[in-house]
Order: C-alpha cells, then structure tokens, then sequence
C-alpha cells in the first residue's frame, strides 16, 4: 500500500523500490522492497524512515536516499547505504539538511541531487559528490539556485537537470 517513487535493477532481473509504502505485493515493507523478475517481493526486507526518493546501486551496494532519518533502525539522515545480498545496512551515512531527489554511481564516486543546502556539514546547494571508497565529500559545487530533481552519468560527464536557472552564477 503507498507509492513506488524509485526502482533500481538487481543485476539478476530483478528490481529494488523505494518510496512512500507500508505493503509490497501484500507482504509488508516499509518504504524499501527487493522483488523478483517475476513480481513476487522476496525475503530481503530493510526498514526506511522516511520517502524513499532515489537508488542507486553498485554491486552489491544500495544506496538509499531521499527524505530518510533512518535505516534498518540506524540513523542515516540523508543518505545511507544497504547490502544487496543480506540487506545488512551498511557504514555509509550522508547527512542532508534537505530531501535528496537524484543519485548517480560512477567508478568511485556516488553524487546526490536534491533540495539541500548542506551535506556532511558542508555548503552544497543541490549536487554533492562523496567518495565511495574513502567516504570524503568533494570539492565539487555548481552554486545552483534550486533543487535538482535529476543526474545521469555520461561517458565523463555529468547531466544535471532540476529547478534551478543558474550554476555558477550562468544562466543555465
């Protein structure tokens, strides 16, 4: 019962969902559910305080952000990350003062999009990068005015799309 807002590939035809729910497929879950290729929901089963906004996953890392305080029963403001295959709720923790909308994994990076001005205690106005390996936060800031809503990782670059007009001080 609820709405689905987000849906990551497994890697085996499968889908991991995320958003605003107490039920999947009439087995009970809270905001986060692994379902098979076939529809059924499956045994994983992780608690999300919170909407569930976006995924991401890389291996057997999901990561989870949107409007959350907790996962697993762990605090995870922001962002948090869960183990694919026991859905053991994993040490990464990113702190956001506002709702995080957009993820996007590349080979050693994990970069949030959203409504926030700070991340980790940092002054990040809509996108952030943390280092997935070593946990720091980049230097990365476009200075935008709004909220971003979407990211995509292309080749070397990074697509950003929101409610935003300037980056940088650019028209944009």
């Amino acid at each position: 019962k609820g709405r689905v807002l987000c849906a990551v590939e497994d890697g085996e035809g499968g889908w991991f969902i995320g958003g605003q729910f107490t039920a999947a497929g009439g087995v009970p879950r809270t905001n986060l559910a692994h379902v098979s290729s076939g529809g059924r929901v499956l045994p994983w089963s992780v608690t999300a305080a919170g909407i569930v906004r976006c995924l991401a996953r890389s291996g057997t890392t999901l990561y989870v952000a949107g409007s959350i305080s907790q996962l697993g029963g762990l605090p995870r403001p922001g962002a948090g990350a869960v183990s694919t295959v026991d859905a053991t709720v994993l040490p990464f923790s990113l702190s956001a003062d506002g709702a995080v909308f957009a993820l996007a994994v590349d080979a050693t990076g994990l970069y949030l999009g959203g409504g926030f001005n700070i991340v980790a205690g940092q002054a990040r106005s809509g996108l952030a990068r943390v280092d997935r390996i070593t946990g720091d936060l980049s230097p990365l800031s476009l200075q935008l005015d709004g909220v971003v809503r979407a990211l995509l990782i292309h080749g070397d670059g990074l697509a950003v799309a929101g409610d935003f007009t300037l980056a940088l001080g650019q028209p944009r």
